[in-house]
């Protein structure tokens, strides 16, 4: 035998039954009824960074629904109220929003132009003389229950720049409740976009 069938055999003949059983493994058939594919979103990982802000943005939601639009408004001075044909208004003596241009932008950087354009459009705060006044039509009791003081959030993305919330804050009685909130990228910023609960 000479040296070159002694290599063949001992060197290229295995590489070639390896190669030969690595394609019979590839070609081997799947049994398609045994293979499931689910019909759903996959939900990809949410960086810290990203959590960070989408936590700011639920805290942010938390004041305004707590101290300025749903379980409370902000504080006025109703002795100084003034009357107009549109109704009955009192100065806002917030040490937190100053100005109607500070309401709107702590709005539109915490909800989508949307959500933001429905909930200032309410007509709850106006401009009066480049002051920030309340319409006293809306001070009435409110029976909102939830408390944002020690809430819980985890958060999903289900594909680019969409993130969903779950919240888990406490009523009145102490007791859990679950809130789902959504939120967006618009224009390289996150935003809510369905939560004010």
């Amino acid at each position: 035998m000479t040296f070159g069938r002694c290599f063949f055999m001992k060197k290229i003949l295995p590489l070639l039954l390896c190669i030969l059983f690595v394609f019979a493994g590839c070609s081997d058939k799947t049994d398609t009824d045994s293979v499931t594919i689910k019909d759903s979103v996959v939900e990809e990982y949410v960086g810290e960074g990203t959590k960070t802000v989408l936590r700011a943005l639920v805290k942010s939601n938390a004041f305004l629904v707590e101290e300025v639009f749903v379980k409370n408004h902000l504080p006025v001075d109703a002795q100084k109220a003034v009357t107009n044909e549109n109704g009955t208004f009192a100065p806002v003596v917030s040490d937190k929003i100053h100005s109607y241009e500070d309401l709107k932008n702590t709005v539109y950087s915490t909800y989508t132009n949307e959500i933001a354009d429905k909930l200032l459009n309410e007509k709850r705060y106006v401009e009066i003389d480049g002051k920030l006044y309340f319409d006293m039509k809306f001070d009435e009791k409110s029976d909102y229950t939830t408390d944002w003081t020690d809430f819980e959030a985890e958060f999903t993305s289900s594909g680019e720049d969409t993130y969903s919330i779950e919240i888990t804050a406490k009523n009145e009685k102490g007791r859990k409740t679950v809130i789902n909130a959504a939120a967006v990228t618009v224009d390289g910023s996150i935003r809510l976009d369905n939560i004010y609960s």
